[in-house]
């Protein structure tokens, strides 16, 4: 079975995918499979992949909401990077993060409801780390 689908992370560090517009969250890794869950509450969209997340092996793709936006994805992208990078990097301020990942990927729409909410995301990531950094310490 060909289907496209692209592996995304998540907003709490794990692996999506991103099938059809759709995106897919772990469900179960088997011996000779793994399983995937539609994002959307209710929703009875399945899939499953090898076990190297290679190719689709099964699906049942009757989703009973609309794909997700292109922009949603992008956004979630950026987010997450900005997340991890700030998280790497404890000392850089988050809006230097964020101007590095906008100018590496020139084709971003971000409107400044976005920029505020990926600020937040990484300000609460370094308060985060801090605070591990610091109980570790003492």
């Amino acid at each position: 079975m060909e289907m496209e689908f692209q592996k995304i992370e998540t907003n709490k560090g794990n692996t999506g995918l991103l099938c059809q517009g759709h995106k897919f969250r772990l469900e179960r890794k088997a011996k000779t499979y793994t399983s995937w869950q539609c994002t959307t509450k209710g929703c009875l969209a399945r899939l499953k992949t090898d076990r190297e997340q290679e190719n689709i092996v099964w699906s049942r793709l009757d989703h009973n909401h609309d794909p997700v936006s292109a922009d949603s994805v992008t956004r979630q992208i950026l987010r997450t990077e900005c997340k991890r990078k700030a998280a790497e990097n404890l000392t850089e301020r988050p809006s230097k993060v964020i101007m590095k990942e906008i100018v590496s990927k020139p084709d971003t729409d971000l409107v400044p409801k976005d920029l505020i909410a990926i600020h937040f995301v990484i300000e609460c990531t370094i308060i985060w780390r801090r605070g591990e950094y610091f109980r570790e310490m003492y």
